[in-house]
Order: structure tokens, then C-alpha cells, then sequence
């Protein structure tokens, strides 16, 4: 196979070939001089012929035909009587040997490019082969990290799955906890609303009631300080009794069902507004609704939201010689914002965190009154809806409150 590749490579350049089969020519006289005429005939060109086959094998077409013509003359020359002249040539005798020469030289060499080229093609076939062989060795041994780093990463989701499993049934125990919690609070907070509006209010009507009998009844016999003391009673329990109405407001507003329904602000504001007009006939206001104002929420939710601003808005003006309050809606960030508007006394936007803290009020008591729960209660209705609420006021000039509804 060596010598087959080497002389598949010299095929198309093959000068060394020429030497070569000039040089096996030499080989084959000397040999045939020297083994004649004891061992080979003069008349038998054996030697000749090997020379012819080696170099047709091998050394291909050209260096064969020249072995077979220099063979021929060789022979002729060396050999056959009359010795060292070349005549059998020219009188046609040596032309069945020159045949012969001719015949195997031409067979052998195409013989030998037939297997050169079965064996170049074989050749070629077993390199192919091997690629092969050595790509599907490599995609083989890809495929198997692939393989090897997908079952890597399936493990770890698989990890991290059991993982996230594990934590969301803690969390899920956490919220059944908190749930079973929330709902021992809740019925502590019904008992607590239960005895606030029965035990707490009996002592209540009784201090009003016997501070209005000694008025009454014994009017003649108090000098005006005692009176005035009865009338602070009075007045305090009245305020007691309405802080208590607020925190069970408060207390349904976070525990009740939210019904969702379609709601007219605009003809809910009107109605809050001919109320509070009856309330004091003598005040003159100047009260502006927009109109068409629908939402879908609470109804009795969102009456109460709307009455506390509108309380709010009715009261904080009532110091202003022309008071004016106004409800819209406008854009904001993308969704409706709706606002009540009043030119009352304002506040200063400083002390804005606590509007909507239970208890904490921005005015003196002797100034407007008040519990100091109504946007607690209306911050957390506007909060079971999804939305929020904000404040916007100057000191003197008036105050405006927004909200939104998911």
C-alpha cells in the first residue's frame, strides 16, 4: 500500500520513474548476462518480462512502455545473434517478442491503475470512514454533555421546584394561621362592637338623661355654673355617643361584604347635599356636581365616602362668606380621579400624613367639630376598592380631596 500511494503520487510527474525503469532494464541485462547460458536460455526473456511487470505495477504506463521497447532492444542486442548489433527490428523478427513486452507491459499497467484506483478509492473510503467515525465519535460525546448538562439542569429545577413546593405549603400553613387568626380577631372585634353598642351606650343615655332632669327639675334650684356643667354633660355624652357611632361605622367598613354594582356619584352627591341644605336653611352655598359620574363599587360604601367629604367640605366652609363646593373627575396617571372641592379653611400640608389616622384631627375642637374617624373610615373604603386617596390644601384657601377606584 505504500509503494501503491508512492506511485500514485508520482503519476502525474513521474521523471524518477523513467530512471528507474531505465536503471531495471540495466538490472535484468546484467542478471540475464550473468545467468546465461547455465541457468536461462539466451532465446528466453524472462528477466525482461519481470523487469516489464514491477514497473507496469508501479511505476504506471510510460516507464512500462519504455521498459518493453528498451527490453526489446536490449535483448536484440545482447543476446540474439548476430550479438551486439540490433537487426531482428529491422527484419520483423523481434517484433512477436516486442509484442509480447507490449502486451504485458500494457496489461500489467492497467491492471495496476485498476487496483491503484480501487485502492486510492478505498483508501479514500476508510479516511471518510474514520471522519466519520470521529464526527459522530464528537457529536456522540456532544449529545452526552448535552444530555449530561440537561439531567444537571433538571435536577436542579426539579431541586428548586421541591424546594418551592415545600415553601409555598409553609406559606400556605402560615396563611391558614393567619387566616384562623384574622378570623378569631374578627369575632373579638364583633363581641368588642356588640358590648360597645349596648354596654358602652346604657351609661351614656343615662348621664344625658339625668343631666337634661336636672335641668328640668331643678333649674330654679342651681345657680347658671351648675347649669353650665349639666350642659357640658350633656354635650359630652352627645359627642361620646357619636364617637362610638363612628368606630362601629369604622369597624363595619372593614369587616363587611363588598357588593359591586353600578353607581351614580353625581345624583348621590346631589341627594348628600339637599340633606345637609335642610340641615342648616339659613347657610347659602354654592355647590357644583359634575354630572354623570359612574363608577362601579359599594353603593352604601361609597355613600358613606361621599357623605364624609361632603360633611367635611359643608362644615370647613361654613366660615367663609361665599362658600363654594365642587365635585369632578379628572385624568390621572391613565384613570379617573375623582375630587370634592371647597374654599374652607384649609390646612397645612405638613401635618397631611395624619388626615387619615383615626383620632387625629387638624383643628381645634372648639373651632369645627368632629371625631376625627371619618377619613380613617373613608380611607379604608377607598382602599377595599383598589384605590387610593389624597389630599391637596393651602391654609385659608380651601382643600380638595382625590380619589380613585380600581
Amino acid at each position: 500500500m505504500r509503494i501503491l500511494r508512492k506511485a500514485s503520487k508520482h503519476w502525474s510527474f513521474n521523471w524518477w520513474g523513467y530512471i528507474v525503469a531505465i536503471g531495471l532494464v540495466a538490472l535484468a541485462t546484467w542478471l540475464k548476462y550473468l545467468a546465461q547460458p547455465t541457468i536461462i536460455p539466451a532465446d528466453v526473456p524472462i528477466l525482461y518480462l519481470l523487469a516489464i511487470v514491477p514497473t507496469a505495477i508501479f511505476l504506471g504506463f510510460g516507464p512500462a512502455i519504455l521498459v518493453c521497447v528498451l527490453s526489446l532492444l536490449a535483448y536484440d542486442f545482447f543476446f540474439i545473434p548476430p550479438l551486439h548489433q540490433i537487426t531482428t527490428l529491422s527484419r520483423m523478427q523481434g517484433a512477436p517478442i516486442l509484442v509480447i513486452f507490449l502486451v504485458v507491459g500494457v496489461l500489467f499497467s492497467y491492471l495496476a491503475s485498476s487496483l491503484r484506483k480501487k485502492n486510492l478509492e478505498a483508501h479514500k473510503e476508510i479516511i471518510a470512514r474514520k471522519q466519520n467515525e470521529a464526527e459522530l465519535t464528537m457529536y456522540r460525546d456532544h449529545l452526552e454533555d448535552l444530555v449530561k448538562q440537561r439531567t444537571d439542569e433538571l435536577e436542579k429545577a426539579n431541586l428548586s421546584l421541591s424546594q418551592d413546593i415545600t415553601a409555598r405549603q409553609q406559606t400556605e400553613e402560615e396563611l391558614r394561621q393567619r387566616t384562623a387568626e384574622l378570623e378569631a380577631s374578627i369575632k373579638e372585634l364583633e363581641a368588642f362592637s356588640y358590648s360597645v353598642s349596648h354596654d358602652l351606650r346604657a351609661p351614656l343615655r343615662s348621664m344625658a338623661g339625668f343631666s337634661r332632669a336636672m335641668l328640668e327639675d331643678y333649674s330654679e334650684k342651681l345657680d347658671e355654673q351648675g347649669k353650665q356643667y349639666l350642659r357640658h354633660i350633656e354635650d359630652s355624652s352627645a359627642v361620646m355617643g357619636q364617637l362610638i357611632d363612628d368606630l362601629l361605622k369604622l369597624s363595619r367598613v372593614t369587616r363587611s361584604a363588598i357588593n359591586y354594582g353600578k353607581v351614580d356619584l353625581s345624583n348621590m352627591a346631589q341627594k348628600i347635599v339637599t340633606e345637609l341644605a335642610k340641615s342648616e336653611s339659613q347657610r347659602r352655598v354654592n355647590v357644583v356636581i359634575a354630572p354623570d359620574i359612574i363608577v362601579y363599587g359599594d353603593r352604601n360604601l361609597l355613600q358613606l365616602v361621599l357623605k364624609n367629604l361632603l360633611d367635611n367640605a359643608w362644615k370647613f366652609s361654613s366660615k367663609v362668606a361665599e362658600p363654594r363646593i365642587e365635585m369632578g373627575v379628572i385624568e390621572y396617571n391613565g384613570k379617573p380621579a375623582y375630587f370634592i372641592r371647597d374654599n374652607g379653611a384649609g390646612f397645612d400640608m405638613t401635618f397631611a400624613d395624619k388626615l387619615f389616622q383615626p383620632f387625629q384631627r387638624l383643628h381645634q375642637p372648639s373651632e369645627f367639630t368632629g371625631t376625627g374617624i371619618g377619613l380613617a373610615t373613608v380611607q379604608r373604603i377607598i382602599r377595599r376598592h383598589g384605590g387610593a386617596i389624597w389630599a391637596e390644601s393651602k391654609v385659608g384657601e380651601g382643600s380638595t380631596f382625590f380619589f380613585t377606584l380600581s
